[in-house]
């Protein structure tokens, strides 16, 4: 497989920085969405997350379909993987190709998280957790972190706090992060490092615009696919609702709320 130059290298540090220790720690979690349009589906996810002395890796894998109302959309799902520095809020996110998007590397600039640490605590496995509440990118965020491992990253993108993020969730509820195993390995064991066939990093202002375009153009060939069908039967077609909602945990991009402040 060729690689990009750029890319040689920066993967080239990411080996280097999980090699410098002498153990890595490793932290999987259960992942599920419970999308508000369909709360009889739900998706769980494997999320592994690896630590190094500088850098990290978090691996989302292809999820499991647990229930469905409707049928399974499997061709909008791919395997993830998130790579970043320990002291850094820039990460880069490799989204393998699936029936609908290509495949693409996305360099993503995290915002502070502002967390709320909270007096209210409890017990999660061994480990003694404390709650923290948090708004991001649009939506409301709670979690337990534990001072006992004391990293600051956890599932999806959240860092921040003073210690291992074990369990988070959104205010709504779609999105629920819990930890399921915790343990060291050598640092010659494994490295999630998965090969992609890597191309040029875009940045997330574009990848958000180019699969939102994607989508809008695949809403208007199904309105114009069930016209056709009703216009076959002699019924009537009174439009759809074309309104464009998130349903992802990212509601709302910095760039945006810079663009209102105009």
């Amino acid at each position: 497989m060729k690689y990009f130059l750029s890319f040689f290298l920066l993967i080239g540090v990411f080996y280097n920085g999980f090699s410098q220790t002498d153990s890595l720690l490793v932290v999987k979690y259960d992942y599920v969405f419970r999308p508000s349009y369909d709360k009889g589906f739900i998706a769980k996810h494997l999320l592994t997350l690896v630590v190094g002395d500088s850098t990290y890796e978090l691996r989302k894998e292809f999820p499991k379909i647990l229930n469905s109302s409707i049928p399974q959309p499997v061709k909008f799902f791919n395997e993830e993987i998130f790579m970043g520095f320990n002291n850094s809020n820039v990460i880069y996110h490799f989204i393998s190709k699936n029936d609908v998007y290509d495949e693409v590397v996305v360099k993503d600039s995290i915002p502070d998280f502002n967390w709320h640490i909270t007096k209210q605590k409890k017990k999660i496995g061994r480990f003694e957790c404390y709650k923290a509440t948090t708004n991001f990118r649009g939506s409301n965020v709670a979690a337990f972190f534990t001072y006992e491992i004391p990293i600051s990253l956890g599932p999806h993108k959240f860092r921040g706090l003073p210690g291992m993020i074990l369990e988070a969730k959104s205010h709504d509820l779609d999105h629920t992060w819990s930890v399921t195993n915790i343990k060291y390995i050598s640092a010659t064991d494994n490295v999630l490092y998965n090969e992609f066939n890597f191309g040029n990093v875009i940045s997330l202002q574009l990848h958000v615009e180019n699969n939102e375009n994607i989508d809008k153009e695949m809403r208007k060939v199904e309105t114009a696919r069930l016209k056709s069908a009703l216009d076959k039967v002699g019924g009537t077609f009174i439009g759809i609702d074309d309104s464009y909602t998130r349903s992802g945990l990212e509601k709302i991009y910095e760039w945006e709320l810079e663009n209102e402040k105009k």
